[in-house]
């Protein structure tokens, strides 16, 4: 019969050394959850503010009587239509952000201060010569994914 009661002094070094790893484990575990959801959080945030920014350009686009800016088979940073309802109605980019401006009136925002659109570029393109067509492509980059679309006026 044993004389002894209670741990041997190996056997708590094991037992430390056992609960070590799992914890170890589990801490790495509930880390690589959390950054895997901050990344898939940051890329949704992407994403609808990106299809946020398109609707708004297609709205222009769709309200609009003409095209000012781009000319008929050139590019600009800006677009610039005017509608018999809304006026002259400019969208563009500057250090802030993109925004929409009516006639000459004040910038509004459209970007939220985590996510900034770049590269904005308007083109004004033909779809067959002589057909009289056009379309507006408008495309950007928000931390290099691109996004663009195509409206016929």
């Amino acid at each position: 019969m044993n004389k002894y009661k209670g741990f041997l002094l190996i056997e708590v070094v094991l037992y430390i050394a056992l609960f070590s790893l799992v914890a170890i484990g589990t801490f790495s575990s509930f880390y690589y959850v959390l950054s895997v959801d901050q990344e898939l959080t940051e890329g949704a945030l992407i994403i609808d503010e990106a299809e946020f920014f398109l609707g708004k350009i297609s709205w222009v686009i769709n309200i609009s009587d003409e095209i000012i800016s781009p000319s008929r088979g050139g590019s600009s940073e800006t677009l610039v239509a005017r509608s018999d309802f809304q006026g002259v109605i400019s969208v563009s980019l500057d250090e802030e952000g993109l925004f929409i401006r009516y006639e000459e009136g004040e910038k509004n925002y459209l970007n939220n201060s985590k996510v900034r659109p770049e590269n904005l570029i308007f083109e004004n393109k033909e779809i067959n010569s002589g057909s009289g067509g056009t379309v507006i492509k408008a495309s950007f980059n928000i931390k290099d994914r691109q996004f663009g679309l195509i409206r016929g006026i």
